[in-house]
């Protein structure tokens, strides 16, 4: 399933520039739902409690990122001027993706980043919810109980879990 699931979001990205971006139709207004309709995977795991995160969150979260980007000009203005690379995985190497942020654009890497600017390891799925979703000094929890380990600059990371809960409220799980 999880294979299956990258090879159509690999599709889904390489044609999102050819077919969206060009199309001024997409303005906020018309953005954010249709964003909304096509993230309805994201959102119902957004939506759902921490401990339920499944192996394809972060597949879903990066391919709605990618896409409300693309789509909503309001949330492109968090990447303007913003260069950074990311990787995410699990210590198993179940899950594991990269992130590039440069010039405008956001580059999903499904196989990771040799030298990232900032990494993320997760013990779980559970610990990788409670990552992205921290709240207060939920993220220095984590790392004191040993669940996620970061690596580089942590105002990247830091931005990225601002990025998601921006992402989050424009969707409407949180105010």
């Amino acid at each position: 399933m999880a294979l299956r699931f990258r090879k159509t979001r690999l599709m889904v990205l390489k044609l999102k520039k050819p077919l969206l971006l060009p199309i001024p139709l997409f303005s906020e207004g018309a953005g954010a739902p249709v964003t909304k309709w096509t993230s309805r995977k994201l959102r119902k795991e957004m939506r759902g409690k921490k401990g339920d995160v499944t192996d394809a969150f972060l597949d879903l979260l990066l391919m709605g990122m990618d896409l409300a980007f693309s789509l909503m000009k309001d949330y492109r203005k968090n990447i303007e001027n913003f260069e950074g690379c990311y990787e995410f995985e699990t210590r198993g190497g179940l899950v594991k993706s990269g992130v590039i942020f440069k010039d405008g654009n956001m580059k999903v890497q499904p196989e990771g980043i040799q030298f990232p600017d900032a990494k993320v390891t997760f013990e779980d799925f559970e610990s990788l919810s409670k990552y992205i979703f921290s709240k207060d000094q939920e993220i220095l929890d984590l790392m004191l109980e040993n669940k996620i380990e970061l690596e580089g600059n942590m105002n990247l990371l830091f931005k990225f879990c601002f990025m998601v809960k921006d992402l989050k409220q424009r969707f409407g799980l949180e105010t």
